[in-house]
């Protein structure tokens, strides 16, 4: 079921996609970087906004060698984030909040409104993985903290190689095929 804010969500689309093609741009600069992440809450419609992460080869080396391979995909242990990295989207994305918060939704609106979100989400990575856009980072995932979302595993089925889906198994329940 759709939410009432279907249609701006879709709008919101082409800005994300705009602004993740200029962060990577930036991001790809760095030949050090391997892997890429959109990390976005789950907890509230506040905190559907997005984010992004990535990490270098060198941050790996602090962690033991018993847990590197798992740090390798995991963005909860990437240090490096960046708040503004999608700043129309985010300006954009708080005017669709704040219309969403006067129709004083329920709980059930607002996780129909989290699931489109996520699910624009991967359409929008799906679409700059076709065309190239990451470039030389082999690893690619929609990651919200603390959380077992199918669509974490479902991004990183869908957005990496079957070989990086292999080596990323290790930190997700679901099967990666």
């Amino acid at each position: 079921m759709k939410s009432p804010f279907s249609d701006e969500v879709q709008s919101l689309a082409s800005v994300f996609q705009d602004d993740l093609r200029k962060h990577l741009i930036e991001v790809r600069s760095d030949p050090d970087v391997y892997g890429y992440a959109i990390i976005f809450g789950d907890q509230g419609a506040d905190q559907a906004g997005a984010v992004a992460a990535f990490s270098r080869h060198e941050d790996l080396a602090e962690f033991d060698d018993d847990y590197r391979d798992e740090a390798k995909f995991n963005p909860d242990e990437w240090q490096r984030r960046s708040f503004d990295a999608f700043p129309k989207f985010r300006e954009r994305f708080q005017v669709l909040l704040k219309d969403f918060q006067q129709t004083s939704p329920d709980w059930d609106e607002e996780r129909r409104l989290i699931d489109e979100l996520r699910r624009m989400y991967l359409r929008v990575a799906e679409a700059v993985v076709e065309e190239g856009g990451f470039g030389h980072l082999s690893y690619r995932v929609l990651w919200t903290p603390g959380s077992s979302h199918p669509i974490l595993a479902e991004s990183a089925r869908r957005l990496n190689s079957p070989e990086v889906r292999a080596a990323a198994q290790c930190i997700f329940d679901e099967d990666l095929g």
